[in-house]
């Protein structure tokens, strides 16, 4: 399938982020301060709504392709703010950082903790990948979400971190517990993420979802994850699936503005306007949802003063 380019890339949108520069001794809290002084540099307080963005313990960018660069280069480009929410030394809360945000972009990262859906370390596993401090924080992070209607995307791991706090459980790798002839596991060379910009497969889409209206019945995703829903989660809808039947998007159930994708869209929008559409709807609903906060809060605050 021939995907027609209907984003014309301009201004930061036409290359990629800036190689990031950060030393071996510098600390998450470091990373994150540089990255946010760098992003209110460039929007000058101009953003509609801000947008968290999870963050691991052991987070520093090493290139352009990293995705929680790409994902804050889409955020900006749609108007919004990235800001970054993770463990941090002042001990605030997954709750309380989200309570400063008016949206949440979940990107992926290391497996979960197979314990949270009632299983043991499979053979293939790494017991080294599982964080469960960081499992507990976004799911935490979820909890918060769903409970105050906040609309969220999520990808990769985030789109399974989103089934297992909803009750679902994971294929813990692929292909051994989902024979398949398809790769989820693109090829790559070094350490480099830059294959992530290459198809890896179809993405088969359900007729009526939120992802359907964007990108219509088929699109092309990369696909770079050894994990995968197995069963879905109650409250959960499926959204789209591989060729081989995968499950691929998800969304809450009645809450379109609550969904997530197995893929990377971040990396095609730069040829696909379709995928840079993904973000601009989150940040169109962040703006959506911080007006209505507002207007709450304006109300709350009359009646009080009445």
């Amino acid at each position: 399938m021939l995907i027609q380019s209907a984003f014309k890339p301009s201004g930061a949108a036409a290359t990629l982020p800036p190689r990031p520069n950060f030393k071996a001794e510098d600390t998450l809290d470091t990373v994150v301060s540089t990255l946010q002084d760098q992003w209110e540099s460039r929007m000058q307080g101009q953003a509609r709504c801000r947008v968290g963005i999870f963050v691991e313990r052991s987070y520093k960018p090493t290139e352009e392709h990293d995705d929680v660069l790409q994902l804050a280069d889409a955020v900006m480009d749609a108007g919004g703010f990235p800001s970054l929410l993770y463990i941090n030394k002042s001990g605030q809360s997954v709750e309380q950082q989200l309570s400063q945000v008016d949206a949440l972009l979940v990107p992926g990262g290391r497996d979960w903790d197979p314990t949270l859906y009632g299983e043991k370390l499979g053979p293939n596993m790494d017991p080294n990948e599982p964080d469960r401090a960081w499992d507990d924080f976004e799911i935490a992070g979820y909890q918060y979400a769903i409970g105050k209607n906040m609309p969220f995307f999520a990808q990769c791991r985030g789109e399974q971190g989103l089934n297992v706090a909803m009750g679902g459980t994971l294929y813990q790798h692929l292909p051994a517990d989902h024979p398949s002839s398809i790769n989820h596991k693109q090829p790559r060379e070094g350490t480099s993420l830059a294959f992530r910009a290459e198809a890896g497969h179809a993405l088969l889409v359900e007729p009526g979802t939120r992802l359907h209206e964007i990108v219509g019945d088929e699109a092309l995703i990369c696909s770079d994850h050894h994990q995968g829903i197995k069963d879905l989660a109650p409250g959960l809808e499926i959204v789209a699936r591989a060729p081989d039947g995968l499950v691929e998007a998800v969304q809450v159930q009645g809450r379109p503005h609550q969904w997530a994708v197995q893929g990377h869209p971040e990396e095609f929008r730069y040829t696909d306007g379709r995928m840079q559409a993904i973000y601009q709807q989150l940040v169109d609903d962040g703006a959506q949802y911080r007006s209505q906060v507002s207007n709450l809060f304006s109300a709350a605050s009359s009646n009080h003063t009445r």
